[in-house]
């Protein structure tokens, strides 16, 4: 994920958008915490042959999708799941960007790594309804989302738990 050795964090900066007793509550729900994080990557891991936009791909973000959908009562599931989406968007980028090389994925012109990206995942949203138009943005908005969170944890499982719901509102 992101290398966290030489992170060094200002806990005045912090200290509003960390929950009071983050360090308890972690202590506290950490087997859930862990369990959670090991099912959502086991879920959503893409092998190295794994052709973008094939089903593997599609099943993966409808994961990462259903728990963003379902989660809003459990912020630290909601943050992680941000986080792998991040993580499964990178790898998808990396496969995209081999599957052009090897000439197995046919783009247009001026269709770029992120466009193809951004396309898959709408195709991912097979239940959704709504324009083309809406779902595109909807994925854009999820994947900024995404973005910001994923910076904000660091790749700390921590983090992911131990943010408040004022952490929410900043982001």
């Amino acid at each position: 994920m992101y290398d966290t050795s030489k992170i060094i964090i200002d806990t005045k900066l912090l200290a509003p958008i960390i929950r009071q007793n983050a360090i308890q509550f972690f202590e506290t729900h950490q087997r859930e915490i862990y369990a959670f994080w090991s099912w959502l990557s086991r879920k959503t891991h893409l092998t190295i042959n794994t052709v973008p936009g094939d089903d593997a791909t599609l099943d993966a973000l409808a994961v990462i999708d259903g728990v963003i959908q379902t989660q809003h009562d459990c912020d630290w599931k909601l943050r992680l799941a941000y986080v792998q989406l991040i993580r499964l968007t990178t790898t998808l980028k990396s496969l995209i960007v081999r599957g052009s090389r090897r000439g197995r994925l046919r783009r247009t012109v001026g269709q770029g790594n992120a466009t193809i990206l951004i396309d898959i995942y709408v195709r991912a949203q097979r239940d959704s309804l709504g324009p083309p138009s809406a779902l595109r943005q909807n994925v854009q908005k999820r994947l900024r989302l995404a973005r910001r969170w994923a910076d904000l944890i660091g790749g700390s499982i921590f983090l992911a738990a131990a943010y408040c719901s004022k952490a929410d509102a900043i982001v």
